[in-house]
């Protein structure tokens, strides 16, 4: 996560699970982090308004 938000990335997804500190650190660096991403399925762990439902 610390290498995402220094590149300046906004949103982050990952297929697997996502650790507390990985969503620690997207909240404070304002990072929209999903994890569990299958599909048209995912869960979002930090700054969900990034995201609009279709």
């Amino acid at each position: 996560m610390a290498k995402i938000s220094r590149l300046g990335i906004p949103v982050a997804v990952t297929r697997t699970a996502v650790t507390y500190s990985a969503i620690k650190v997207a909240e404070n660096t304002n990072v929209t982090l999903i994890g569990f991403a299958r599909g048209s399925r995912f869960n979002i762990y930090a700054h969900p308004e990034r995201i609009i439902n279709i």
